[in-house]
Order: C-alpha cells, then sequence, then structure tokens
C-alpha cells in the first residue's frame, strides 16, 4: 500500500515505482490525498489500484495546513488499519506519520521513500516549531522503518545520519520507452506546429516557484535573439510568466502539462533549465526529475551548482553549471551552448549517461531487490506481496 499527499495526476516517480511492482507480480494500491477532490475516488491505472480521500486543502497553507493534514493522517490511517497490507510505502515525511502507525498496528513492513529533505523545503510562513518537530519526527521514525529509500546519494547517505540503519538509492531515472525516436519524430513535428524551427530552444517545465530562478531565465532570453522559451507549470509565478509570453513571442507558456506529455516537450526542447536556489538547505541534496528527463532526451541542461544536479551535469559533460541565478549568468550559459559543436557534445554526452548509467531498468531492479531484502517476493513465488484489498 503507497501513501502519497498529492492525487496522482500521476506523480511520475510513484508511477514508476508503482508500475514496476505490478509488473514484477506485486499487487499495488496508492492511497493518494485528493485536495481538490477533482478526481475519481477510485480508479485503476496500468494494473495499479488508485484511491483518493480528503480532505479538501491547497497546498502552501502555511502552519494553518498542520489542521488538514491531521484530518489526512486520521483518514490515511484508518484506510491502511482497514486493508490486507504487507506493506506500507510511505512517499515523503508528511505520509510518515499515519503510515508508521498502521504499520505498527498491524505488524506489516514499514518503507519510507524520501524524496526530499522535507524540514529543510517547508516554506518559510511556517512556524519554527513546526519544522523541528518534523525534523525530530522523521529522525524518530526513519529509524523504526524496515526499508529507507532515496533519490540520491546525498540523501540516502544524510537519512544514515538520521538514523536510517541503510538507505537504498532508486533515483528519478526515467524509462528509455518514454523518450523513443517516436517521441522524437512527434517532438520536431510539435516544434515545427510552435514556429520554433532554427531557434536554440530552452525548456522548463515544473513548479513556478521564485527558488526556481524562472525570472532572471526571462530576462535572459528576452535578450537573446534566435533563442526561444518553453515554459510549462503552474505557482506563483504563472501571471508573471504568462505575461512575459504575451510581452515576448519567443517564449512560450503551456499552463499545466499533463505528466504523459513531459517527453514530448523536453525533446521539444534543445536546452532544458533547472535554476535552484542554492541557499534553500533542501537543494544540498536535489536530484530533480529534469535532469533525468533531460538525459533520457538526450538534451544539454543549464543548471544551479547544487546537490547532484551540478555534480552529475559536471562529470557527465552534458551541460553548463551556472556560478550564480542570474540573468547574465544564465545568457552567457545560452550564448556558450550556440557556438559551433557545443550544443550536440552536450546532447550526445548527456544521451550516453541516459542510456547507459541513469535509467528506469536500473533503478527498477534496485527497487524490486529492496522488497527481496525486507522478506516481500512477489505474489506467485512466494505467496507475500504488498497488497491491499
Amino acid at each position: 500500500m503507497m501513501v502519497l499527499d498529492n492525487e496522482f495526476a500521476p506523480d511520475p516517480r510513484v508511477a514508476n515505482e508503482a508500475r514496476s511492482l505490478a509488473r514484477a507480480g506485486y499487487r499495488v494500491t496508492i492511497l493518494a490525498w485528493d485536495r481538490e477532490g477533482a478526481r475519481p475516488e477510485v480508479e485503476w491505472w496500468e494494473g495499479v489500484r488508485v484511491e483518493r480521500l480528503g480532505p479538501r486543502s491547497r497546498h502552501h497553507r502555511g502552519s494553518t495546513q498542520l489542521v488538514y493534514l491531521a484530518l489526512f493522517w486520521w483518514r490515511a490511517f484508518w484506510r491502511l488499519v482497514g486493508c490486507r497490507a504487507d506493506a506500507v510505502h510511505c512517499h515523503d515525511f508528511i505520509t510518515l506519520p499515519a503510515g508508521w502507525a498502521a504499520a505498527a498496528l498491524k505488524g506489516c513492513r514499514l518503507v519510507y521513500d524520501v524524496h526530499e529533505s522535507y524540514a529543510d523545503m517547508l516554506d518559510a510562513n511556517v512556524a519554527s516549531w513546526i519544522k523541528r518537530g518534523a525534523a525530530w519526527l522523521e529522525r524518530l521514525l526513519c529509524r523504526r522503518a524496515d526499508a529507507v529509500l532515496t533519490v540520491g546519494e546525498l540523501l540516502a547517505a544524510e537519512m544514515c545520519r538520521r538514523g536510517a540503519a541503510r538507505a537504498w538509492v532508486v533515483g528519478n531515472w526515467k524509462r528509455r520507452e518514454d523518450f523513443s525516436p517516436a517521441t522524437a519524430e512527434a517532438a520536431a513535428r510539435k516544434r515545427a506546429e510552435m514556429g520554433l524551427e532554427g531557434m536554440l530552444v530552452v525548456g522548463y517545465i515544473g513548479w513556478l516557484n521564485p527558488d526556481r530562478g524562472i525570472v532572471p531565465l526571462l530576462e535572459a532570453v528576452r535578450g537573446l535573439e534566435g533563442v526561444a522559451l518553453v515554459v510549462g507549470g503552474d505557482g506563483p509565478l504563472a501571471a508573471q510568466v504568462r505575461a512575459a509570453a504575451e510581452r515576448c513571442p519567443r517564449i512560450r507558456y503551456l499552463g499545466f502539462v499533463d505528466p504523459r506529455l513531459v517527453p514530448l516537450y523536453t525533446c521539444v526542447s534543445d536546452v532544458i533549465y533547472h535554476g535552484l536556489d542554492t541557499s534553500n538547505l533542501n537543494a544540498r541534496y536535489s536530484a530533480p526529475n529534469k535532469l533525468f528527463e533531460a538525459l533520457a532526451a538526450g538534451r544539454a541542461l543549464v543548471c544551479s551548482d547544487c546537490g547532484e544536479l551540478g555534480s552529475i551535469v559536471r562529470a557527465e559533460g552534458c551541460g553548463l553549471v551556472l556560478p550564480e541565478l542570474s540573468a547574465d549568468a544564465i545568457a552567457r550559459a545560452l550564448s556558450e551552448l550556440r557556438e559551433p559543436g557545443r550544443l550536440a557534445a552536450c546532447q550526445g554526452a548527456a544521451r550516453r549517461a541516459g542510456q547507459e548509467r541513469y535509467n528506469w531498468a536500473a533503478a527498477e531492479h534496485q527497487l524490486i531487490g529492496l522488497y527481496e531484502a525486507i522478506g516481500l517476493a512477489p505474489a506467485g513465488e512466494s505467496g507475500v506481496a504488498a497488497a491491499c484489498e
């Protein structure tokens, strides 16, 4: 039973893990918090049962979110207690207290899947005592998990420092089939439809938050003839991005992008941008989806120098790492990628890294090995399965 704090639209990491477990013979149910109540309460997705529950809420409520979170924990706990499950798989800290309590009561395995350093990523409008409490509770509960897995080596090492006996790495790596030649051909047609031929196309699809360096990116592209920007996503800066697109024909704003279309728009781009505020403590562990989407598609990267994001781009030679998150630094990086042969070299390095090292087949092997290591073989082998009925 996987527990998730979003509506599963689907969430890329959760989708890959659930699909892989189901195909390996596990019976998987995702219990998702649908804050808007806009999706079906129960549906099937690629052999995985998805159940959604409330309460209604919204993101970025600050400290008042704690009331809604307590209601979610209460509902999730009783749903977990009422089902037959061999494992409760908690995605990020926000689902861990309810998952731990249910797993302890039922005597089943507890898997803690750490996507972020949760206390470090909490908004500034969250009270400091809540951040301290979250950090303390995570240290307490991660020691009680049967398995801890993370998105990268840096966060795995940190979870061991926080008390985990061991932390497996199951990266946010991508399925090669999602970035197939057919996707590339569709992207070429889409690029022509959008009138982007002959330009260096920069892509960013994600949360439009000030700490992602969206404003300096818009400024940099506006000042560079022959460079276009395709932005997708929602967030606090959505109106500013929309206004920039209205003023500059080389900036295209897609609005919210269905996760199933992310490979297409990644392939439309020549360069994938991912900026992060390096003063944010959570950025120290960054191993984002955008990085591995770019590698899977064979696209160059321009990114901040933080976490595994900067170290992988530098080590693989697949892009340029920014010395600072400013319009000038971004403009210099994009200008360098327009030099003869530079873009092709970075794209080739990205493609090799995505094919040889950072792909979902390797992550899937780690995930299945983790479940087997805690005594949960797929149904049909020993009759034991992660299930909820």
